[in-house]
């Protein structure tokens, strides 16, 4: 189990397959095609659950460009910090 802020944590799931999509490509084009591909992982059967209450995990779907794109992850991030949500960046 992963530690948050020095203490152990009990994480609900641990989310993969996120990873790989990240890449060195900084393109708006790449971010496009990578915020659909993280829509389709988040909303697979698998994790759809734990991301019911994340309010704006459609706009990954419409992601804009890299800059629309990083401030949807950052909105992830803390979603998944505060729901217990592990993103398995391996």
């Amino acid at each position: 189990m992963p530690y948050r802020n020095g203490q152990l944590v009990n994480w609900k799931v641990k989310v993969r397959g996120l990873r790989p999509l990240l890449t060195e490509d900084n393109s708006d084009k790449n971010a496009i095609k990578v915020g659909k591909k993280f829509y389709k992982i988040l909303t697979s059967s698998l994790y759809k659950r734990y991301f019911k209450e994340f309010d704006d995990l459609d706009e990954f779907q419409d992601v804009e460009g890299l800059e629309h794109f990083n401030d949807v992850l950052n909105r992830l991030y803390d979603y998944c910090d505060e729901n217990l949500i592990w993103i398995d960046f391996k």
